[in-house]
């Protein structure tokens, strides 16, 4: 296990570290209380946009 601490008051560093959340591999644990954070998977995100797009087109479909 590696820990990595990163100062997020930079662009650079939050774009970083909302890249990171989507690996499947990386689990953030807040050091200060222990609680474990439940990031979503790139898997994940990918099937929920999808299932977003399809409500979308199903409605603007139904307008016409």
């Amino acid at each position: 296990m590696v820990t990595v601490k990163i100062k997020e008051n930079s662009k650079q560093a939050k774009l970083f570290l909302d890249y990171i959340k989507t690996l499947s591999f990386v689990e953030f644990v807040d050091s200060n209380s222990n609680i474990k954070t439940t990031i979503p998977t790139m898997d994940e995100i990918v099937a929920e946009t999808r299932k977003s797009r399809t409500k979308i087109a199903k409605s603007y479909n139904a307008k016409k």
